[in-house]
């Protein structure tokens, strides 16, 4: 009896525990509530009212291998989702979201299912901004008069005194100013000539430095092209004193928030990329699978990519906090990661 009684005790905890957490092979009267927001191309919504993208297509493949009842609710911002998930009045947020330890606090997230980073959007440029030509030429034009001023004075005072330039500052200076010129760009006119052997020593030396730097100065000018004048960024920094617009409560508006970079903040990326288009702000950064989506739209070739990734950040499926789903989440996940629809799915949306 006391055997039985024990088996029967096993039974029921092992019955208990499997109840506890639903499986792949379970189906869960409750019908998830999933919260959604526009994200190009994870959500979007197309001509027919009908929920579309990466994220939609990624869900329904998890939910049909978990036998999952579910229910899309559009919400009107990306807070609201996580708002949404922890009062309850949802049970999984989609909209591209990343793992932030900041959310993480807050909510649960399934596995990572896609790999992203920050990337800055920038118009591709027809014509030349003179503006940007004269700032890149105020380096080389001050480094070039500075060139002039400093041997003109070295050789003014070296030969005075031998009628070689005029003792007086003026006229004295400029004549030894414009013998430093011709003589430097290897003009050479001969209307002056040092006569003093320290004169002609300084001479010597100008002229030795005069080919690595006229040398320098006229490759800097050269470079000055249409092409080596459109937007260059080789570092999130490079930003700093340009107008840039990125779509509020994103990584994006977060990266720049922190970089203390002002910022023009958006209600959508649409809105972004709208004045990016019309020249009202230099670019846009935001999520690199947004913007690679909107250049294959970009159809007219108004827009280009610049710099590298920045920021790596993952995807994952946001879930209420303690959420008895995240497992067999998760578990969907995988398996369609393992026989190939998740592949399916990717190259139908960024290939």
């Amino acid at each position: 009896m006391q055997k039985k009684l024990q088996s029967l005790t096993i039974l029921s905890l092992l019955h208990i525990t499997s109840m506890s957490t639903p499986t792949l092979a379970d189906k869960p009267s409750q019908q998830l509530i999933i919260a959604v927001h526009e994200f190009k191309p994870m959500i979007m919504q197309n001509d027919a009212n009908e929920l579309i993208g990466f994220d939609i297509d990624l869900w329904k493949a998890i939910a049909q291998k978990a036998n999952l009842n579910y229910q899309f609710k559009k919400t009107a911002s990306l807070p609201a989702i996580y708002s949404s998930l922890q009062t309850g009045d949802a049970n999984v947020g989609l909209a591209g979201l990343s793992i932030t330890h900041k959310r993480e606090k807050k909510i649960d997230f399934s596995h990572t299912y896609l790999n992203s980073g920050l990337r800055l959007a920038v118009r591709n440029e027809t014509t030349i901004d003179v503006s940007l030509i004269i700032k890149s030429l105020i380096r080389p034009m001050i480094s070039f008069l500075g060139f002039i001023l400093i041997f003109g004075h070295i050789v003014w005072f070296s030969e005075r005194g031998q009628n070689a330039f005029s003792d007086s500052y003026f006229p004295g200076i400029l004549e030894s100013l414009y013998f430093v010129i011709v003589t430097g760009t290897t003009v050479g006119y001969g209307d002056y000539a040092p006569k003093k052997w320290l004169g002609r020593g300084v001479v010597v030396l100008m002229m030795l430095c005069s080919i690595v730097f006229f040398g320098w100065f006229l490759a800097t000018i050269s470079n000055i092209s249409t092409e080596s004048l459109a937007i260059n960024i080789n570092s999130i920094e490079d930003i700093r004193g340009r107008k840039i617009a990125a779509k509020s409560e994103t990584t994006s508006a977060d990266a720049l928030k922190k970089l203390n970079i002002p910022t023009i903040l958006t209600p959508s990326n649409d809105q972004a990329y709208l004045m990016l288009a019309q020249g009202q702000v230099d670019m846009v950064l935001a999520d690199s699978e947004n913007i690679r989506y909107m250049l294959r739209q970009d159809k007219t070739n108004h827009f280009t990519v610049t710099g590298k990734l920045y920021y790596p950040q993952q995807y994952g499926i946001a879930l209420e906090p303690n959420s008895p789903y995240r497992e067999t989440i998760n578990q969907a996940l995988l398996a369609t990661m393992e026989d190939g629809t998740y592949q399916k799915i990717v190259s139908k949306w960024f290939e």
